[in-house]
């Protein structure tokens, strides 16, 4: 892989070779003259395989007229051959991705996943269950498991220390100087526990209980940790507390406002640097400032799955079935950027600290899309291969912009059939 990413045309062509194979391989493994009859056909505009052979299909073949796709899946992935729960970690320098398995934390090269250094717990604790995240200077990484924090020297890629918790962690952030932990684990519905920790000592610095409707969310600031939460106050409105973390919590701000009239609405992320929280339930998007209740984006979005802001506040994305959406921040309002095509939804979304990228995770697969890619990035179609029938000598192509299926015999000169599936056929 080093050699081939040396060579941006030896890397395009493969890269394309492995988007074609994998995208039409049910079909061709059915039946190989539809590389020509529909694979070909099907596969983006700007792909380096259609350039090459599409003049060498038959006339009478079906064409796309209108939907044809731009280009391919936009991220690139890596599919482990063990269990990648979503929990992953950019470096402070956006060279390297963090992500776990379970059984070990695993760091890998942004641009290729290539695998550098597999770092394994002790036989203490054996299983990784929580979060991870790296030092400020980049040299250790802490992963938590239900019994303890294991902190990784990253140069000798042995285990530095260990720091009993006995919690299940939802967050975990060091601070600023790197001294010391702080982690939020969950004790009950609605019940959170907040513990600092020293990181030389592994001493218990504080402790705090409190509640919160939605997950809280947790940040550093300055050389203090804070905390949001959010409690429901009446019967739509709710109230964001933001405290900050010490010997105990100190309320800082306290806000009230009416999120959704859906009792599904869900705070998802929120933007220390620019007070910007996502609002979402299951048709609806919404962005608010919290300091003055202002709007700054409403959108529609079905099945949205991860929400998250980038450490200054510029950009925000979500993921949705089929891509990650990102907008822009600037002159008070959010502004459609562009979109990340891939399949599966995206769970943990990420920005890289250099705002390059964006880390996600769908399937086992972790994924990494470049924001220098958006721009090109169209959005799907809705065009997309049904099946071959026993004979395997005609094809169906549903449009879901449409609502129909066409269903067509290359081998045939009569004009293929078109079903309305509007009436719910």
């Amino acid at each position: 892989m080093n050699q081939v990413a040396k060579d941006n045309e030896l890397l395009d062509i493969a890269k394309d070779y492995f988007q074609f194979v994998t995208k039409f391989f049910e079909v061709i493994d059915a039946s190989a003259p539809h590389i020509y009859h529909s694979a070909l056909e099907l596969c983006p505009t700007s792909s380096i395989i259609r350039k090459l052979y599409y003049h060498r299909r038959i006339a009478c073949l079906p064409r796309v007229v209108i939907g044809a796709p731009d280009s391919w899946d936009s991220t690139i992935g890596f599919f482990g051959k063990d269990h990648y729960n979503g929990l992953c970690a950019w470096s402070p320098c956006g060279r390297f991705v963090a992500a776990h398995t379970g059984a070990a934390a695993e760091i890998r090269d942004q641009l290729t996943l290539e695998l550098i250094t597999t770092l394994q717990p002790t036989e203490m604790v054996r299983y990784l269950t929580g979060p991870l995240a790296y030092s400020p200077d980049g040299r250790s990484i802490a992963c938590t498991s239900n019994a303890a924090i294991i902190i990784w020297d990253i140069q000798t890629g042995g285990v530095a220390g260990e720091i009993g918790c006995g919690t299940r962690t939802i967050s975990l952030v060091w601070s600023s100087d790197g001294q010391t932990l702080c982690i939020i684990g969950l004790k009950g519905q609605v019940t959170f526990v907040v513990h600092t920790y020293d990181v030389s000592s592994g001493t218990t610095l504080s402790s705090s209980i409190f509640e919160s409707r939605h997950n809280p969310h947790l940040w550093t600031h300055g050389g203090f940790f804070r905390v949001m939460t959010t409690v429901r106050h009446g019967y739509y409105n709710d109230t964001i507390d933001i405290f900050e973390v010490g010997s105990a919590l100190t309320k800082i701000r306290s806000f009230v406002f009416p999120p959704s009239k859906h009792s599904k609405a869900i705070v998802q992320s929120f933007s220390p640097a620019t007070n910007h929280i996502s609002i979402s339930d299951d048709h609806e998007l919404h962005i608010l400032d919290i300091q003055n209740l202002e709007r700054l984006l409403d959108a529609d979005i079905d099945n949205s799955d991860s929400h998250c802001f980038s450490s200054d506040g510029s950009l925000f994305a979500v993921s949705q079935r089929g891509g990650v959406r990102v907008w822009t921040y600037a002159s008070g309002c959010y502004t459609l950027l562009g979109e990340f095509r891939c399949p599966g939804l995206l769970s943990s979304l990420r920005f890289s600290p250099t705002l390059s990228s964006i880390l996600g995770h769908s399937r086992n697969i972790l994924r990494v899309g470049y924001l220098r890619e958006l721009a090109t990035a169209p959005r799907d179609c809705g065009r997309s291969f049904v099946g071959l029938s026993r004979s395997s000598t005609r094809v169906a192509i549903a449009c879901n912009q449409e609502n129909t299926i066409t269903i067509t015999d290359p081998l045939a000169q009569t004009p293929p059939q078109f079903i309305d599936v509007r009436g719910g056929g």
